[in-house]
């Protein structure tokens, strides 16, 4: 075991244990090169002494030792010592890495800081102590769980199935795009060149009803975590906290990062025994012990706040500060050469998965969140120019058009009622013929950053085919939320009619690195097709987002899956898949919740026995910018904030009414009544907070930025 201690320095200490507690902890002396001589002749040698001391001979030998497979511990020196001493060498999984059980991985309960000791020269000593401080019970828990996995381990070596038939663990992939509309994709109607997540959605799973929170950082929460945002510590994004500090501080569920009553899923994957690495946007917390390095990934490349400059574009004033972490250390930006967000993250996730697959055999989880499409809108130049002039007949058209599309893929109902344009179409038809082409070519760079997005998707599923690992790795894409509306034009820096200062906005130069720019909120209603508004919005076009699955050891006669997920699901999914539990309230020594979101998998294998995900008695709840909905089955009632809080509740029906047109809530009294209800349980159960004046806060962050400037 090697610890690091308040000093710096490097000190090693080799511990040894029973299944019910600490047996002995040898502290290496500075200088000393802990070798396999040493290890043998002061390290094992005090361990036979030891258990002498503490069993009777008799029974000294009967000892199974499953140390760490670092060189010096499983070299022949060390094996004949043992086979001498008569004590069994346990074997390693092939997949394990550079630590036993014992060590730092796989038990959570000798996870301790030391910095409480104000002198660790006696390493050994108070390392020691801190073990002993540990709950027996905890020791026998956490050796069960190792027990558990070695067996597993040992059916699949000793299977008498053919070696082709042995099931690896399996792999996982999560890929999230930045503000991607329900329609942009060409595999749900959508006319941007997607050939490999088409291909994904061809030999994979499309799910048309799949629902994350109305923005970025409370889904990413729920992503990591498996429950609620307001329980994982994002019940508010903090770019809107800001505004109102006084109010919002010290609330539990309101911390602003991914708190410690969750579990995050790289954390539990990393316990056992996975590769975790993540590269791109993680929006989860900014300080050195809320990155991801910090939250169960092994290896790291991240985009700290909620957007950036696609280019690594540096101006003077400070709009987003542009910080980048790898693993521990945050990165100089001037250091960050030839960047375009999508192709360096896509870059920094396949680096980092060769050099893992150099070292072990383990499996991985990979989480590869882009920034993209998200503004500001930037895309390579010779990308953009492939779709000039396509969105010249306008917003209006272009969503005829995918609905249309929706339609004939079947992804729609034929006869489904579809919702007027929020978004004025009568104003659209009074702009000039420059402002319709200006307009016109913020759409053509969003799809080019939607195409560069699919190009990096298939440089990463090309390394997984070439380094034969994608038959056996499960990948998700999704969007974190609706296409973003909420326009920009408000902002000094971004406004069209005053570019110069910081950017030039000028129709020639948008989509360059110095241009910073949005669509506006017509084609955002667009990209949401076919539901009601975007991004920030309770109402369907904010929340459900496209969703696909690629999974072949799944075996699912699915093809196109419109039952109802969240996003909460994907985290019990991936234990499922893995064959991972769910380590309960207690992790890491502190009490964590437990998952909300239900696992996909038996739908998945089974869907005419397993019919649904969430039944037809679960309620599901939602909450942000005071904007409150709540779901069960096919209904949904939403409650939009007001001025003077005057706002009532809708209802509606959703398997008829994916546009949210027809508001029930006077012909189905009974149904509304028993939603509110739900509603209000829900506000309990996660601690959602709301201030007196709920239409204080209904601004999404982008509308809030010019409060910024």
């Amino acid at each position: 075991m090697q610890l690091e201690d308040n000093y710096s320095k490097k000190k090693q200490c080799s511990s040894f244990f029973l299944t019910n507690g600490p047996l002995l902890s040898h502290q290496i002396p500075s200088r000393t090169s802990g070798n396999r001589i040493y290890y043998r002749n002061e390290c094992l040698k005090g361990l036979i002494k030891t258990l002498l001391k503490k069993r009777s001979s008799s029974t000294a030998n009967d000892v199974k030792l499953h140390h760490n497979n670092a060189k010096p511990h499983m070299n022949a020196i060390v094996f004949i010592y043992l086979k001498q001493e008569k004590i069994k060498v346990m074997a390693h999984p092939p997949y394990s890495f550079d630590f036993a059980p014992s060590d730092l991985s796989l038990f959570n309960c000798l996870k301790h800081s030391l910095d409480t000791y104000p002198d660790a020269t006696n390493l050994a000593k108070a390392l020691f102590k801190e073990h002993n401080s540990i709950p027996i019970q905890e020791y026998q828990k956490t050796f069960q769980k190792w027990i558990e996995g070695m067996r597993l381990w040992h059916v699949q070596t000793n299977s008498s199935s053919p070696q082709s038939e042995i099931k690896k663990l399996p792999n996982f992939l999560i890929i999230v795009a930045d503000d991607l509309g329900w329609s942009d994709l060409s595999p749900f109607g959508g006319e941007i060149s997607t050939p490999n997540l088409q291909m994904l959605a061809d030999s994979g799973i499309r799910f048309t009803d799949f629902h994350t929170a109305s923005a970025c950082s409370p889904t990413r929460a729920m992503l990591m975590s498996g429950t609620d945002h307001h329980i994982a510590g994002v019940g508010q994004m903090t770019e809107v906290m800001q505004f109102q500090p006084e109010f919002w501080q010290g609330k539990a569920g309101y911390e602003g990062y991914l708190n410690n009553r969750v579990a995050a899923l790289p954390e539990i994957l990393q316990d056992a025994g996975y590769f975790t690495t993540m590269s791109g946007k993680w929006h989860l917390g900014m300080n050195p012990s809320q990155i991801p390095a910090q939250r169960g990934f092994d290896d790291s490349f991240a985009l700290l706040p909620g957007a950036g400059n696609h280019y690594n574009y540096e101006i003077s004033i400070p709009i987003f500060p542009q910080v980048y972490v790898r693993n521990s250390i945050y990165i100089d930006q001037n250091t960050l050469k030839n960047f375009y967000s999508t192709d360096y993250f896509a870059d920094e996730l396949i680096e980092s998965l060769k050099r893992n697959a150099m070292k072990t055999k383990a499996p991985f989880f990979a989480y590869l969140p882009f920034t993209a499409p998200h503004w500001p809108l930037q895309a390579p130049a010779d990308v953009i120019v492939k779709y000039k002039g396509l969105y010249s007949s306008g917003p209006f058209a272009l969503r005829k058009a995918r609905l249309e599309n929706q339609q004939r893929l079947g992804l729609l109902p034929l006869n489904i009622s579809l919702p007027p344009d929020d978004t004025d179409e009568e104003g659209w038809n009074q702009l000039t013929h420059d402002e319709k082409a200006y307009s016109a070519k913020t759409m053509e760079i969003f799809a080019a950053m939607v195409e560069r997005v699919d190009y990096a998707v298939g440089r990463v599923v090309n390394y997984l085919k070439e380094s034969k690992q994608f038959e056996n790795t499960f990948i998700l894409f999704m969007s974190d939320n609706g296409a973003s509306g909420n326009t920009l034009t408000n902002v000094p820096i971004s406004s069209p009619s005053q570019p110069g200062k910081y950017f030039n906005n000028n129709y020639e130069n948008i989509g360059n690195k110095d241009s910073f720019i949005a669509y506006d909120p017509r084609w955002a209603h667009a990209s949401s097709a076919p539901g009601r508004m975007f991004k920030g919005y309770i109402t369907e076009g904010g929340i459900r987002c496209p969703a696909i699955i690629h999974c072949p050891r799944l075996k699912s006669p699915l093809k196109v899956s419109h039952e109802f997920t969240t996003v909460m699901d994907i985290l019990p999914t991936i234990l499922e898949l893995a064959n991972v539990p769910h380590p309960g309230t207690t992790f890491r020594n502190r009490t964590v919740v437990t998952p909300r979101g239900k696992s996909w998998i038996p739908y998945l294998r089974k869907p005419k026995k397993n019919k649904h995900v969430h039944s037809d008695h679960d309620f599901i709840g939602w909450e942000l910018f005071a904007q409150r909905a709540i779901r069960r089955g096919k209904y949904k009632a939403i409650l939009m904030p007001s001025k003077g809080n005057t706002s009532q509740w809708e209802l509606y029906d959703l398997s008829r009414d994916k546009g949210e047109l027809n508001n029930l809530a006077h012909k189905e009294e009974n149904v509304l009544k028993e939603l509110i209800e739900a509603w209000y349980a829900y506000e309990a159960e996660t601690g959602v907070i709301l201030p007196e004046d709920t239409w204080s806060i209904r601004f999404p962050t982008e509308i809030a930025l010019h409060r910024l400037i």
